[in-house]
This record gives structure tokens, C-alpha cells and sequence, in this order.
């Protein structure tokens, strides 16, 4: 007995139909969109890590130059001096500057009320800039790092500067123009630059007033 195949048939069963391709299409670009945002939110990440430890070595670079003694010249003039980094979220939060404290007074001093170590300035040693849509988002002080996130929150019109000065290699942390260096009534103790990515993702740097420079994730 013999069957002949229905060619007609085979045909019509054969292949996808048309909502069918639409189906898979739209299941691809659904899991490649995931993808390229999930690898987005990685490489941001990863960018944000990067910079918090450029942030660190920038800060450990005023604490050699502090206490190995790196020797400020002006002019004919020379002198040992403290090295510090200035932090002013609140007038610039995409830079913040090394600076040489040749006045011995805690601070960067910014000639002209200008916060953006212009040229020629006699403290400014060095300008760093945040790039790739990063930035400063806040920065505190405190005793410890509860009390950095509550009760000694500086305020956005409030610098931060870290001092480092010979022999120690202990951190001077001082608030605003006035290098006040009293959280409470006692020696602030930390220091911890909170910054942001593009995408909202956080790190921060902590400084303690032992000398410790580490980034906490």
C-alpha cells in the first residue's frame, strides 16, 4: 500500500509564522537591552572604584610630600611646609586641589576668592578633575564614621582640607577657611569624600587622623 504525501501540507507546517519571529524578536532585544544595561552599571562601577583609588593615592602623595619634607619654594625664598588636598563640594564638586600650606594656617588659601587654583597661585601645587560625569557628592567629618554621617556633617559652604605636616604622618582635618579642627569640642578623627557616578552609584575614600587612607565600597 503505498501513501502519497501531501506536498500542500508539508508546506503549511513547515518554518515560523509571522508572530512567531515577531515573539523571538522581541524576547532578543528585551534580554540585549538587560545586557548592555547591566554591563553599563558594571563599567560605571568599575570607573567609580578607579577613581575613589586615584582620590586615595592623590591625598597619600600630600602625606609623602608632607613628611618627607618636600620643600616649597617662592621665589628666592624656600621653606618646609605642610601638603594638603582641599575639598569644596559645595562651590566645585569636580575638582579638588593638592595644595602647599605655606602659611601654616590649615587651609588653602584661594587668592582672589577663586576656587580654581588659578595659574601662579603660591599654594596651589596641583588641580585634579573628576571626569565621565563623576563627581563629588559630599564630604564629612567626626569623631568616627557614625557620627561623619550625622552629627558633623559639613555644610556645602564648607570646605575640607587634610594636612599633612613633618615628622608624623597623622592627618590634620580641618573645616572650612577658618582651619577649625574641632568636631564637638575634640580633634576630628575622619574624613570620608563621598563620591557619585553617572549612574548614581556611590564609593567613598575615609582619611583618618592616624594617617589611614583606604576606600570603603
Amino acid at each position: 500500500m503505498f501513501f502519497r504525501k501531501d506536498k500542500n501540507n508539508l508546506s503549511r507546517k513547515s518554518g515560523f509564522t509571522l508572530i512567531e519571529l515577531m515573539v523571538v524578536l522581541v524576547v532578543f532585544v528585551a534580554l540585549t537591552g538587560i545586557m548592555i544595561s547591566s554591563q553599563s552599571k558594571f563599567d560605571g562601577t568599575i570607573l567609580l572604584n578607579n577613581l575613589a583609588y586615584d582620590i586615595a593615592l592623590s591625598i597619600r602623595e600630600a602625606q609623602t610630600y608632607g613628611v618627607n619634607v618636600k620643600e616649597f619654594s617662592a621665589g628666592s625664598a624656600s621653606k618646609f611646609s605642610g601638603y594638603g588636598i582641599r575639598f569644596d563640594p559645595g562651590v566645585d564638586n569636580k575638582h579638588y586641589i593638592l595644595f602647599s600650606d605655606v602659611n601654616d594656617n590649615n587651609y588653602f588659601d584661594i587668592p582672589n576668592s577663586n576656587p580654581v587654583c588659578p595659574k601662579g597661585d603660591p599654594e596651589c601645587v596641583k588641580k585634579y578633575t573628576l571626569t565621565r560625569g563623576s563627581f563629588i557628592q559630599s564630604v564629612c567629618v567626626g569623631l568616627n564614621e557614625s557620627t561623619c554621617d550625622t552629627q558633623y556633617d559639613v555644610n556645602l559652604d564648607k570646605s575640607v582640607s587634610i594636612i599633612f605636616r613633618r615628622p608624623n604622618p597623622d592627618a590634620i582635618i580641618a573645616v572650612g577657611t577658618g582651619g577649625e579642627i574641632s568636631c564637638g569640642g575634640h580633634k576630628c578623627q575622619i574624613a570620608k569624600i563621598i563620591i557619585s557616578s553617572a549612574n548614581n552609584a556611590t564609593t567613598s575614600i575615609v582619611v583618618t587622623a592616624l594617617g589611614d587612607i583606604y576606600v570603603k565600597k
